[in-house]
């Protein structure tokens, strides 16, 4: 059934104008897809975002933390930080006309009846939001959905607008679900959480932890609290409740599958990566990585471009056909609140926040060993419980966040690169700086850190 309606909700986010596939008993404007009801549009809108997270986003922000390695063709080129205007054309034109719009006009449509609706899409909509501007920094949003009214050339906002925006959508989320009634309720047609609001309130709260935690070196102290009291609230508790899109394989691939098996050779798993899981005798190496041609596990250093033989491969664990993309994690909560929480002086929360986490990280990629985890995590500093994190958000474009606001791990900077270091943001996309190159900032992706980045 679960292919079914990824395969009509496909059909329904890309159909273009005049497209005429859509059932008339749904009283839909096949030219016009945000008269749709928000049992079509939340579907589309879920699957739009995992495409993105586990499309560019992801895998840009994998190879700059070198959890992959580019080896060949374009991706050598973005190893090196050869990253284009044009290069991001899709994730933000994605973003925008595609999965926000669409959360946008359900809020619109639900809000005032349907809180359960426009909770959950108020949660997304803070998602990508997040996402958009921890990649670019200042971005549209108060005149972003505004082209009905005309106006097709948003200002942006700056990323301080834009986080407290996101804060905002995720306390009116947290409301939204709470209403003691909604006339509309998500069921099978919600793709991550099968319309449970009280999921979608955890995720909500671990969410304004993460983003509450990403303004630490802005507000230090209080932005840690206000970390800590978003999972106080009630965040994840088990990996049961992790925040994902689970693909269901063959025509409903993963995006990194599609990804790496349309461009086999192109990309291989990072050398700095596989060194340190190996130097850890860490038991997650063979879940995430296959060996190369010698039977070893080799991955190739940023601008290195090792060729594919010898390099090993990523699994099909979280790039596999039927791998879930994930969003937001138990694991990662955790390890929000054990940062917070050693930050703030709390130490036996931190510690056991940190074993928490990485027994969570090892649990969902099906591993147990304790001994592993009590030797893992004997040492508590910020050292380790961010590289520890940096292992468990492989493939998830966060690991780019944690680098920029802490520069944990130290991370080298590629052979032959573009530039003095480690790229700080996402360039504007090329059709931004088209139709609407007056708001547009101009930026140095080497230098002009976005407002978070402080340190």
């Amino acid at each position: 059934m679960k292919k079914i309606v990824i395969s009509l909700i496909a059909l329904f986010l890309f159909a273009g104008p005049g497209c005429n596939y859509i059932d008339t008993d749904l009283n839909v404007d096949p030219s016009n897809p945000s008269d749709a009801p928000p049992n079509l549009l939340l579907p589309a809108a879920e699957l739009q975002v995992a495409y993105i997270l586990g499309g560019d986003y992801g895998r840009f922000c994998s190879v700059w933390t070198q959890h992959h390695a580019g080896i060949d063709r374009q991706q050598a080129g973005f190893d090196k930080y050869l990253i284009g205007e044009s290069d991001l054309d899709n994730a933000w034109n994605s973003m925008y006309a595609s999965a926000m719009q669409t959360l946008n006009d359900i809020v619109s449509k639900t809000s005032a009846e349907s809180p359960y609706y426009s909770g959950v899409a108020r949660v997304l909509m803070a998602y990508c939001l997040g996402n958009t501007t921890d990649m670019f920094g200042d971005i549209p949003y108060s005149e972003a959905f505004s082209g009905a009214d005309g106006n097709f050339t948003p200002k942006y906002d700056s990323q301080e607008q834009v986080y407290a925006a996101i804060i905002g959508l995720l306390d009116q989320a947290v409301a939204d679900l709470g209403a003691a009634s909604s006339a509309l309720k998500p069921a099978g047609d919600d793709l991550i959480y099968g319309g449970s609001t009280a999921s979608w309130t955890k995720a909500a709260n671990a969410l304004k932890a993460r983003y509450e935690l990403h303004k630490s070196a802005r507000s230090g102290a209080a932005a840690y609290s206000a970390a800590l009291a978003a999972i106080d609230a009630g965040a994840m508790e088990t990996n049961a409740d992790d925040m994902e899109f689970a693909f269901t394989g063959g025509a409903q691939a993963n995006p990194w599958y599609q990804f790496l098996t349309q461009r086999q050779g192109d990309l291989a798993m990072g050398g700095f990566f596989i060194d340190l899981l190996k130097n850890n005798s860490d038991p997650r190496l063979s879940v995430l990585a296959t060996t190369n041609d010698a039977g070893e596990y080799a991955g190739s250093y940023a601008g290195q471009a090792l060729s594919a033989s010898e390099t090993s491969d990523p699994t099909a664990a979280l790039t596999g056909d039927a791998a879930p993309v994930l969003f937001m994690t138990y694991a990662e909560a955790k390890f929000i609140e054990a940062e917070a929480a050693l930050q703030t002086g709390d130490t036996p929360r931190a510690q056991a926040a940190f074993e928490a986490a990485v027994s969570a990280n090892l649990a969902k990629l099906g591993v147990d060993d304790p001994a592993f985890v009590a030797t893992t995590t004997a040492n508590l500093s910020l050292d380790n419980i961010l590289t520890q994190k940096y292992i468990a958000l492989y493939t998830n474009p966060e690991s780019y966040v944690d680098f920029r606001r802490t520069g944990i791990p130290n991370l080298p900077v590629a052979i032959g690169a573009a530039g003095p270091n480690i790229p700080v943001r996402f360039p504007y996309a090329q059709s931004e700086e088209q139709l609407n190159s007056a708001n547009v900032p101009t930026v140095n992706i080497f230098s002009d850190k976005v407002w978070w980045d402080a340190n």
